[in-house]
């Protein structure tokens, strides 16, 4: 999962296509995942669990969009193949997007800094 979180910042197109199962990728592109997407900031694993063939990650993923601090919280489902994780298809958790964060809580983007003297001025 940090594999891909790291792809989309770096709009690593061509990475975050093969590791899309090819079952669940659909007609999305390598030009369309190269794009960029958001401002991301700061990637929260909050949970996961990997058998011998499947596996899920539960991640919040900070992004600032027009001005405001919010995150991307979903339950992402994998498949093993070939050594290879997959990703196939996720569970988004909509209700909880927008993250209300007060002026002195720590940022979530992971810098160390009061909200209020990081990522709320920018």
């Amino acid at each position: 999962m940090r594999s891909r979180y790291s792809a989309f910042i770096l709009q690593l197109g061509e990475y975050l296509f093969n590791s899309y199962h090819p079952d669940f990728r659909g007609d999305v592109t390598i030009e369309q995942l190269s794009e960029k997407s958001l401002d991301w900031r700061n990637l929260d694993i909050i949970g996961s669990e990997s058998l011998d063939k499947t596996g899920f990650v539960e991640f919040k993923a900070w992004y600032m969009l027009e001005g405001q601090l919010n995150y991307h919280h979903e339950r992402s489902n994998f498949v093993k193949d070939k050594d290879q994780w997959l990703y196939c298809d996720g569970t988004f958790y909509p209700e909880q997007k927008s993250g209300k964060i007060q002026r002195n809580d720590p940022c979530p983007c992971g810098s160390g800094k009061k909200f209020k003297k990081c990522c709320a001025k920018n």
